[in-house]
């Protein structure tokens, strides 16, 4: 069953909680986004000839879409890294597939990070622009990440037993951290290297004898503490 965009934005409005009690503003907001919203077209010329997927989401994941920070509505998103889009449904059996304008009024919010579109400074005078995954916001710490697509080269048959492999792409995504408010620096998940971006203290050398630090979830734990231990 198609599902037109007014049909979609009155789905979504009806499976918020106080959907009756919602104020002329965020109406008006609800408004502006059905207006905006695109249909997906089948386009992937961009990509026809490579292998792999350009999607960080294997599959549509139930999220939220925030609008200017203030009412959110729930949605199923994937993010094409090649197209630089948040790609949408109201539940994840719809057959149509949706899109909204790269700009900074919306944000995507999954369970463990955001995608926001924006753009950072980061060291070296760098700069990093379009959608980006937000993990964690302190008041002077911060951690995000940069979803790229690396295209590895097709590799010939060498004989006759073997097979040719296509040209691939594969999804990867680049981590920078903000401490005490300085640019973001580009980091790989290890310990040692991002307990080097943190200042020493007692607190932190016993956090790092209790902790692991090797994945999202730690990282956020880590900065938490870090704030928390500055106070």
């Amino acid at each position: 069953m198609k599902i037109n965009k007014s049909k979609f934005i009155l789905l979504i409005l009806l499976c918020l909680q106080g959907v009756l009690t919602f104020g002329q503003n965020v109406a008006g907001n609800y408004i502006e986004m059905r207006d905006q919203l695109k249909v997906l077209k089948d386009d992937n010329t961009l990509y026809s000839t490579l292998a792999g997927s350009p999607y960080v989401e294997n599959e549509f994941v139930q999220g939220k879409i925030i609008i200017k920070g203030q009412k959110d509505q729930p949605a199923y998103l994937k993010y094409n890294v090649a197209k630089d889009q948040i790609e949408i449904k109201a539940n994840p059996l719809q057959k149509d597939v949706f899109v909204l304008p790269r700009n900074n009024q919306y944000s995507f919010e999954l369970k463990n990070y955001t995608y926001y579109y924006g753009s950072v400074t980061t060291s070296k005078n760098g700069y990093l622009q379009g959608y980006l995954m937000k993990f964690y916001e302190g008041d002077d710490v911060g951690f995000i990440a940069k979803p790229v697509v690396r295209i590895e080269r097709a590799k010939a048959a060498e004989t006759s037993y073997d097979r040719a492999k296509p040209a691939t792409m594969i999804v990867e995504t680049e981590y920078y951290i903000s401490v005490d408010g300085r640019p973001y620096e580009k980091i790989r998940l290890k310990e040692r290297i991002i307990k080097r971006k943190l200042k020493d203290s007692e607190k932190m050398e016993a956090y790092f004898d209790k902790h692991k630090v090797n994945s999202e979830d730690d990282v956020v734990d880590l900065l938490q503490f870090y704030e928390e231990s500055a106070m």
